[in-house]
């Protein structure tokens, strides 16, 4: 899939930001003035995703996120929202509605665009193919192959262990819910306890050494694998 442009609703510093940080090689940006017409935006084709502020003139992002998964031409468009809370209530409530990322203010524009990078990559992921192989700053991962290194060095994961890892590396830089992990790795979410992804995370960073800090715990929601430059 192509990505054409992504639409900004909020004010215009964020737009600046956002496409100064993304430079010449990232999507085209539009401007949306409100609610309303950033949902209309989205709803065309070409356009990729959403980044939406807290507070626009006529509704709040959570509102704009509950309208656009609502409709099925953009239920399955990404959105990020960026928002000047930053309570675990506010993180969560946006999670459920079904944001694909949560940024607070005040934010880091080198940080958001390589968190828009990692939705779009995940959205064209679930189109395109499988995650095969996966290269960060000290980990690297063979899914074919089903091999895991370190600086070089292998590293024995059992197999749940195994599809923990690539189920955050397919979505790394985005949060993936306790929930969300039990369902896509253990597959029967109904018969286990939130805390089994609790201790087969801590095994997992145990097992990675020091790039297991890069496995990231988000307060009330569940883990992140951290964006590097070298994704």
């Amino acid at each position: 899939m192509t990505i054409d442009r992504c639409i900004v609703a909020g004010d215009s510093s964020l737009w600046a930001a956002l496409k100064q940080s993304l430079g010449p090689s990232g999507p085209d940006l539009e401007a949306a003035r409100d609610g309303e017409s950033a949902i209309r935006l989205l709803s065309k084709r070409g356009v990729a995703g959403l980044i939406v502020e807290d507070q626009l003139a006529d509704m709040r992002a959570t509102e704009v996120l509950k309208r656009v998964r609502e409709r099925p031409e953009t239920r399955r468009k990404p959105v990020i929202l960026v928002s000047g809370q930053d309570d675990e209530v506010d993180r969560v409530l946006a999670f459920e509605l079904g944001a694909d990322d949560f940024v607070a203010k005040p934010y880091s524009p080198r940080e958001l665009a390589l968190r828009l990078r990692a939705v779009l990559r995940r959205s064209q992921a679930e189109t395109g193919g499988p995650l095969e192989r996966l290269q960060l700053e000290h980990l690297a991962i063979d899914v074919p192959g089903h091999e895991v290194t370190v600086d070089g060095q292998p590293i024995a994961l059992t197999a749940l262990e195994f599809k923990l890892l690539v189920d955050l590396a397919q979505h790394r830089g985005l949060v993936r819910s306790r929930e969300k992990l039990l369902e896509a790795v253990w597959h029967h979410p109904s018969t286990l306890e939130t805390r089994t992804v609790d201790t087969h995370v801590k095994r997992l960073r145990e097992k990675l050494g020091d790039a297991g800090r890069d496995i990231e715990t988000v307060r009330g929601v569940g883990y992140r694998l951290k964006c590097s430059d070298h994704v």
